[in-house]
C-alpha cells in the first residue's frame, strides 16, 4: 500500500490501523510529501503525533530509527511558507529534540538540528520575539559545540546573531561581547591558509556585516551611556 512505501520511507513500523494520524497520511507516498500536504492541510497535530511517534522509538533505538530526516526536511517545508506564523508553527514540530535530546541523531544530524535552531532564531528575531531568537541561538551554539565537525562559517554566525540580538535588545555590552568573540572566530578562520577558498567570499561577508553590527553596539553603548565593561 501506500502507505507501507511511506512507512518504509521513514523506516519506521506501521502505527495502530486506527490512529487517526494513518488516516489522514496514509495516501502519502514520501514523508516530504507528509510535511507539505499537512501544513497546507492545517493538519501539523497528526502530524505532530506521527513524529513523536518515531520519536519514542529512536530514543529505544538509535542505531535502526534515526530522526536526521525530520531534522533536514522540516526546515525546509518551514522556509516555504508564506506566513512567518505557519513558518514558527512548523518548527515547533520539532520541539522534543529542541529541547536537546538528541541522542538519536548522529553527528550529520546534530549539525542539521544545530542550522536548524539557528534559522528558528532568525525567524523569532524577525517576528521580533527576541528572547525567543536568544534561546534558540544559544541552543544552536550548545549543539555545535558537542558536534565533532562544523561549518568553517557556524560560529562566527551563531555569536554574530547572538550579538546582534543582544544590541536589539539594548544589552550593548553582552551585544560587544558576543560580537567581538564573532569577530575573533571570522580573523582567525580569514588568516588561516587551510581555509577553503570557496568558503572566503562568505567568511568576508560575514566579517563586514559582523564588523558593522559591532560598531553600531559601540556606538548605540556610547549613545545611551551604557558601560561596556
Amino acid at each position: 500500500s501506500k502507505f507501507s512505501i511511506f512507512c518504509i520511507s521513514l523506516n519506521v513500523p506501521k502505527l495502530n490501523a486506527q490512529s487517526d494520524t494513518i488516516q489522514n497520511i496514509q495516501y502519502l507516498t514520501n514523508w516530504m510529501d507528509s510535511i507539505e500536504v499537512a501544513i497546507k492541510q492545517k493538519k501539523l497535530d497528526h502530524l505532530e503525533r506521527f513524529i513523536e511517534n518515531h520519536y519514542a522509538l529512536a530514543k529505544e533505538n538509535p542505531e535502526k530509527y534515526s530522526l536526521d530526516g525530520w531534522i533536514e526536511q522540516i526546515p525546509k517545508a518551514a522556509q516555504s511558507l508564506w506566513r512567518i506564523k505557519d513558518t514558527l508553527n512548523t518548527f515547533s514540530l520539532l520541539k522534543p529534540m529542541f529541547e536537546l535530546e538528541w541522542a538519536p541523531l548522529t553527528d550529520s544530524g546534530m549539525n542539521n538540528l544545530g542550522r536548524t535552531l539557528n534559522l528558528l532564531g532568525v525567524y523569532q528575531r524577525s517576528a521580533t520575539f527576541l528572547n525567543d531568537a536568544l534561546l534558540s541561538y544559544q541552543k544552536a551554539l550548545t549543539v555545535f559545540n558537542e558536534c565533532k565537525v562544523v561549518g568553517t562559517r557556524t560560529f562566527p554566525v551563531i555569536y554574530g546573531n547572538i550579538g546582534n540580538t543582544y544590541r536589539r535588545l539594548g544589552e550593548y555590552a553582552k551585544a560587544i561581547e558576543y560580537l567581538s568573540e564573532s569577530d575573533r572566530f571570522s580573523q582567525g578562520f580569514l588568516k588561516d591558509p587551510q581555509t577553503s577558498k570557496g568558503d572566503l567570499p562568505l567568511l568576508i561577508s560575514d566579517h563586514i556585516t559582523n564588523l558593522n553590527n559591532l560598531g553600531l553596539a559601540l556606538s548605540n553603548a556610547q549613545e545611551f551611556g551604557h558601560s561596556t565593561e
